[in-house]
């Protein structure tokens, strides 16, 4: 793995990139699409969509070679100082063979994402080095109505905008697992139900440190066995 290099922060007036590096769900849930782009407006940024990000080709939003492109359009992009995936899915490790993780390192920029995302999170911390972020997506989270959840916010300013470390974690008051059909906008009709959620469960006592490398790690699988897999020693 190369020497870590994270990007510089997120400041207000900065574009904001969005690409769809897996499912097509921004060119099939526009309003979604729309809300999210909003949202990040209203916080004072600017944005940028990628041009196949809005696309529905089967399960996916374009071809890799199609998404590599606007990925890489981002990266090169010196107004975009940050990546932002619109929604994950279960294809962007097609894309894995075609980036250029050069390309990458020679232009250090904030990316996030999750769920699917993060075999790009990772790969692109193994293969180019790059600090990556597990966080909000676009039309999942920034598209939340009647508003983004408070907490996820307020995360995302305390882990992007500032250049210190994001510090203690506090535990969610609430979780939901509600999914409101998106299709008949059903989304629009009300907020998800939340439930009241317990602190943090320590599964062992004590302190440790070091590099904090995860995601979702059934969508991680995808990496194992190539030469993306992260190395956890000391992690």
């Amino acid at each position: 793995m190369k020497p870590l290099l994270k990007p510089a922060a997120l400041q207000t007036g900065d574009t904001v990139g969005i690409i769809s590096p897996s499912w097509g769900a921004a060119g099939l849930f526009p309003h979604r699409l729309e809300r999210g782009v909003a949202k990040l407006e209203q916080m004072g940024f600017r944005t940028k969509i990628g041009a196949h990000a809005r696309g529905v080709a089967g399960h996916v939003s374009a071809s890799a070679a199609e998404r590599v492109a606007d990925l890489h359009a981002m990266f090169v992009n010196p107004e975009v100082k940050a990546i932002i995936a619109a929604i994950g899915g279960d294809h962007s490790n097609q894309m894995l063979p075609l980036i250029d993780f050069d390309l990458i390192r020679d232009n250090p920029t904030i990316f996030m994402g999750y769920s699917d995302v993060t075999v790009l999170n990772v790969a692109l911390h193994v293969g180019a080095g790059l600090v990556t972020f597990n966080g909000p997506a676009l039309i999942t989270d920034f598209a939340e109505y009647p508003e983004m959840f408070a907490y996820t916010e307020d995360a995302f300013r305390r882990t992007v905008m500032v250049a210190e470390p994001a510090g203690p974690l506090p535990a969610a008051p609430w979780w939901t697992d509600e999914q409101l059909d998106w299709g008949q906008k059903l989304d629009l009709t009300r907020p998800r139900q939340q439930q009241p959620s317990p602190s943090w469960h320590w599964l062992k006592p004590g302190q440790a440190e070091g590099a904090l490398v995860g995601g979702c790690f059934g969508s991680m699988e995808h990496l194992r066995g190539t030469r993306w897999w992260p190395d956890f020693d000391g992690a």
